[in-house]
């Protein structure tokens, strides 16, 4: 008799979870056709992948990608002390953002990693969108995969904030506990040294507006993000 019951019991677990998985599994699918990108299924997870190719004629305010100066080198002792010799391969340059759940600590989850580099016909960004929290470490696995020992990370802000809490992931989820690379230029340094006095204020919004023209039209406040991607996990609402 309790044999039975407890097989019924099991049968209904069973089931409960196939509804959850398919559930989440057309969620992704949605998510994933919603933002244009791909949906990686890993034996650790799944995460949604979006790649974006920008022409070298883009104009990011006043600037285009293709007047950038291609014979210009940049010394490493531009961005920090160091070897006054050493120039920056720009094929080797990795650009490096990330939205997160919060402001820190142990708790803190990054859900979209963002990467950027120079291609020969301009520029592309990959970005790493995590569908739930399960997932972490199947979107951390490909995450890792972006940095090689001759990488040179390019952040704004990142030595403080971003790859602190990407190294307390790694470890957390049992990933990577060191993770490597060659060099990490934080251009929020350099900007405040050239133009702190000028701008006062050196947000990165604030910095493309009045450095290089470019205004933001309807963007999220960073403090709005993580509210945003909570509801989004409890009510799928993609607006």
């Amino acid at each position: 008799m309790l044999r039975n019951k407890l097989n019924r019991f099991a049968d209904q677990l069973a089931q409960k979870s196939q509804t959850e998985s398919n559930t989440c599994e057309d969620r992704y699918r949605k998510a994933a056709l919603y933002f244009k990108g791909t949906l990686c299924e890993e034996p650790a997870g799944s995460f949604i992948k979006i790649v974006t190719d920008i022409n070298d004629t883009y104009l990011h305010g006043d600037l285009a990608i293709n007047e950038l100066d291609i014979d210009l080198s940049y010394y490493s002792s531009y961005f920090a002390g160091g070897d006054e010799r050493a120039v920056l391969d720009r094929k080797k340059l990795l650009f490096f953002d990330m939205e997160t759940t919060g402001l820190g600590g142990s708790g803190t989850v990054a859900f979209l990693i963002g990467f950027g580099s120079i291609t020969d016909s301009g520029f592309q960004v990959r970005q790493y969108f995590l569908p739930d929290f399960p997932d972490e470490a199947a979107m951390l696995e490909a995450v890792r995969s972006e940095f090689n020992d001759e990488t040179i990370v390019v952040s704004y802000n990142g030595k403080t904030f971003d790859m602190p809490i990407l190294n307390d992931r790694l470890i957390i989820q049992r990933v990577e506990r060191n993770l490597g690379f060659a060099e990490h230029v934080d251009l929020l340094h350099t900007v405040r040294r050239l133009y702190k006095r000028r701008v006062g204020n050196c947000r990165l919004s604030n910095i493309e507006r009045e450095i290089l023209g470019y205004y933001r039209y309807d963007d999220l406040p960073g403090e709005l993000v993580p509210a945003v991607y909570f509801n989004w996990l409890s009510t799928e609402d993609t607006d």
